[in-house]
């Protein structure tokens, strides 16, 4: 079993698709539609870019990602479920962790977003995030 921390975001991805794109110059962006977690009486969509530095690797899965890992993670934080993850104890981290980083200068974590019928994960120092 893996534990998930949902990122602190004012925002939750609610999206059918999502675009990821990999150069070795700009790292990862992923792109979704996100809507806000505080409803404002409307439904109102917004474009969202994660932009990942320092990608050391990186997965793109087609699979639900919570149909594909019943009962395997559990959630833990106090932030809401926003559907970016930080995974607090990644097996895939500690064992990459050498070959990518091994003076740990990078500060590498796991990451996964979550779109509907997919998923990336991620090993990246970190990201900004864009709003439209």
């Amino acid at each position: 079993m893996f534990s998930l921390k949902p990122e602190r975001l004012d925002y939750r991805i609610s999206t059918t698709e999502m675009e990821v794109r990999y150069t070795e110059q700009n790292g990862v962006n992923i792109n979704v539609d996100v809507t806000p977690l505080v409803e404002s009486g409307e439904m109102k969509y917004h474009h969202m870019q994660l932009s990942f530095s320092n990608v050391a690797e990186l997965r793109c899965i087609t699979l639900n990602f919570y149909e594909a890992n019943y009962n395997t993670y559990e959630l833990n934080g106090t932030n809401p479920d926003t559907g970016i993850y930080q995974v607090s104890d990644s097996q895939w981290l500690e064992q990459e962790r050498e070959k990518y980083d091994p003076t740990h200068r990078l500060q590498l974590k796991h990451y996964i977003v979550v779109g509907y019928d997919s998923y990336a994960e991620l090993l990246a120092s970190t990201y900004t995030v864009d709003i439209q």
